[in-house]
């Protein structure tokens, strides 16, 4: 559809102004990540019928400026775009890919020394095949407080929104603390963790990897199982991963990331059809992750 390439090549055309924007406006910062992983072999099922192995690989890039409006808000745009690409028998009831390809506005409003607000609306697709539809298209949102108590102890608050999922709205609390001067609990959703700072450009961590998103799958995607039921169904993926770290600050602006460890809960959850396959197993995961900001 004639909309669906003009949404990319808005998505292109925003990341280019961005960029020009980064270079010619000192006041602009710019954060990108490039995110590499991989998941072992897991045993799928849906109950007590096992369905086959399954196997995974994911990456993903984001790309979000931020633009001071005023002594008290900054704006935040920018792009998404992840894949999630499975090795499964087609008796494991799993898509091919889930991808995400999505632009990304917010705000940041401060109200007083302690107090930081933010919204961010996520438009895009969220297909659960290799191909963008106009029945893909969602607007997740994200709303989050955060309350300075000082430079060494902060609490988060936060409701992602998404009207697809089977439970749309889900609240999230957590904190960042120094307990140490080299200790810190950096206990915030998506990725909780310990870290040790071994240096000041190695940090080891030890924590989890909350992945998860909903989707719509193909409208054959039922049929081609025998399961009618499930064409066009949406899927609520969830995926955590348990494991260790280490980070290199490799520059001021750039970071790299290796960890490794075992996905403890692994599903996808088709809940309007009341259909669900999971593992039984713990598969093993490892990941690469590089963090950019200008």
């Amino acid at each position: 559809m004639r909309w669906i390439a003009g949404f990319l090549a808005g998505c292109l055309l925003l990341a280019a102004a961005l960029t020009r924007l980064a270079a010619a406006d000192t006041s602009l910062s710019w954060e990108s990540q490039f995110r590499f992983g991989l998941v072992g072999n897991a045993n799928f099922t849906d109950g007590p019928k096992d369905l086959g192995n399954v196997r995974a690989l994911d990456y993903r890039f984001r790309a979000v400026a931020s633009l001071p409006a005023g002594s008290n808000f900054l704006l935040r745009a920018g792009v998404d775009f992840a894949q999630t690409r499975f090795d499964a028998p087609i008796s494991a009831h799993v898509p091919d890919v889930l991808q995400t390809a999505s632009v990304v506005v917010g705000v940041d409003v401060q109200i007083g020394e302690a107090w930081i607000f933010r919204l961010d609306l996520q438009p895009g697709f969220y297909s659960g095949h290799t191909s963008l539809r106009s029945e893909d298209f969602s607007v997740p949102i994200t709303l989050g407080a955060s309350y300075f108590v000082s430079a060494d102890l902060q609490f988060i608050a936060g409701v992602s929104i998404d009207v697809n999922r089977k439970y749309p709205v889900l609240p999230g609390v957590g904190l960042r603390w120094k307990v140490a001067p080299d200790w810190v609990v950096n206990a915030i959703l998506p990725n909780p963790r310990l870290e040790y700072s071994v240096t000041s450009a190695v940090l080891l961590y030890a924590g989890a990897d909350i992945q998860v998103g909903t989707y719509r799958v193909d409208s054959d995607f039922g049929s081609a199982r025998r399961d009618a039921k499930l064409n066009d169904a949406f899927v609520d993926f969830t995926q955590i991963r348990a494991g260790i770290g280490a980070s290199w600050t490799l520059t001021p602006a750039a970071t790299v990331e290796l960890e490794a460890g075992l996905v403890p809960v692994y599903d996808l959850d088709y809940h309007r059809a009341e259909f669900r396959v999971r593992s039984d197993e713990l598969p093993p995961y490892g990941g690469l992750n590089v963090k950019l900001k200008f």
